[in-house]
């Protein structure tokens, strides 16, 4: 087939202790490019605090995410999820 675009994604976040430190929750943003398409995010995840990759109780993340993309080609598509990630 034809050549695939190059596609260029950057994202942040940053962790703040909300409910009294019992969890922290990470606003985020992030924006992409793919050839004349552009992405961009706005979210946030909520994570209880001590959950990490060297626990070994179960971790349990909250997150919403709305996005827009734009394209030359096409009108703007608008997207909300939710996400729920468990790791044991």
């Amino acid at each position: 087939g034809g050549a695939q675009p190059s596609r260029w994604a950057l994202e942040a976040a940053y962790g703040v202790p909300v409910f009294g430190g019992r969890f922290t929750g990470s606003p985020q943003v992030g924006l992409g490019f793919a050839g004349t398409v552009r992405t961009y995010t706005v979210g946030w995840r909520l994570t209880p605090e001590g959950t990490s990759a060297t626990t070994s109780a179960p971790a349990l993340s909250f997150g919403l995410q709305a996005g827009r993309r734009e394209s030359a080609m096409a009108q703007p598509e608008h997207t909300v999820g939710i996400e729920i990630q468990a790791t044991w």
